[in-house]
C-alpha cells in the first residue's frame, strides 16, 4: 500500500489503481541521488505502465546546496537572484540525468512538454525545469497566480513538481526521498517535519482543486547490486 496526501488529507489504496485513460505522473528525485548513486536507484523507480507518462524532475542536490553556503557566506547578495541562479543549475543536473538514463526521452521547452501530452502511454520524460518555470512566468495567462511558488529558499524543487503537476493535470504527484516517509499523513506534515519545503505546504493548502491532485511520499531505498 502506498501513503498518498489529497491536500490535507492522507489516502492509503494500491499502487495499481489508476484513473481511467492515460495519467500524467510528475516524479520528483532530488538531485543528491545523482551524486551518491548508483544510477540503477533511479532507474528502479522510473517506469511507466501502458496508461501512464511519467515526468521526472530532478533535483539540484549539493550542485544548489553549495549557492545556499555561499548566501550564507555573503547574506548581502539578493536571495532572489540567488533563486535564479539556483534554476539556471538544475539545467546541469537535467543534463547529466539524460546522459545517466538514455531510457527517458528530454522535455527541453514548454511547447516539447505540451507536445508530449498528445503522445501515447508508456512513456517516460526528463523534464528541464525552465521548461516550465523561469522569471517572467506570473505574465503568463495559462498559469494561475496561485500556483507560483515564491522566490526563495523556502521553495525548492519539490514546489517546482507540483507547479508541474497543476500546469499538466497531473492526478498525481510522486517525491521521492532518502528518510522515511511511513508516518507521515499529511503534506503539511511532512513540510513541519523537513522532509518537503514549506511552499508546497503553503501551495497547496490555498489551492482550491488540491483533491484533485494525490501527492505520495516514498523512500528512494538503494537498489541492491
Amino acid at each position: 500500500m502506498s501513503r498518498e496526501s489529497r491536500g490535507g488529507e492522507s489516502i492509503a489504496h494500491p499502487e495499481s489503481k489508476l484513473h481511467s485513460g492515460t495519467s500524467n505522473i510528475v516524479l520528483k528525485i532530488g538531485g543528491s541521488t545523482l551524486f551518491h548513486g548508483p544510477v540503477r536507484t533511479l532507474r528502479s523507480v522510473i517506469h511507466a505502465s501502458s496508461n501512464e507518462r511519467i515526468y521526472v524532475i530532478i533535483g539540484g542536490g549539493e550542485t544548489v546546496e553549495s549557492m545556499r553556503l555561499l548566501h550564507s557566506v555573503y547574506p548581502n547578495l539578493s536571495e532572489q537572484d540567488m533563486h535564479w541562479r539556483c534554476v539556471e543549475l538544475l539545467d546541469a543536473t537535467w543534463q547529466v540525468a539524460c546522459e545517466l538514463m538514455p531510457e527517458c526521452e528530454p522535455l527541453e521547452s514548454w511547447d516539447e512538454i505540451q507536445a508530449s501530452r498528445s503522445e501515447p502511454g508508456g512513456r517516460m520524460y526528463l523534464v528541464r525545469v525552465r521548461g516550465f518555470y523561469d522569471q517572467g512566468i506570473e505574465d503568463d495567462p495559462s498559469v494561475e497566480s496561485n500556483w507560483i511558488p515564491a522566490v526563495g529558499w523556502k521553495t525548492t524543487t519539490d514546489a517546482l513538481a507540483w507547479l508541474l503537476a497543476k500546469r499538466i493535470g497531473a492526478s498525481r504527484l510522486r517525491i521521492a526521498k532518502q528518510c522515511p516517509c511511513d508516518t507521515i499523513q499529511t503534506i503539511h506534515d511532512a513540510a513541519a517535519e523537513g522532509i518537503v519545503d514549506v511552499e508546497i505546504s503553503r501551495l497547496v493548502a490555498y489551492d482550491p482543486e488540491a483533491a484533485s491532485l494525490c501527492i505520495e511520499l516514498f523512500r528512494l531505498e538503494e537498489t541492491p547490486t
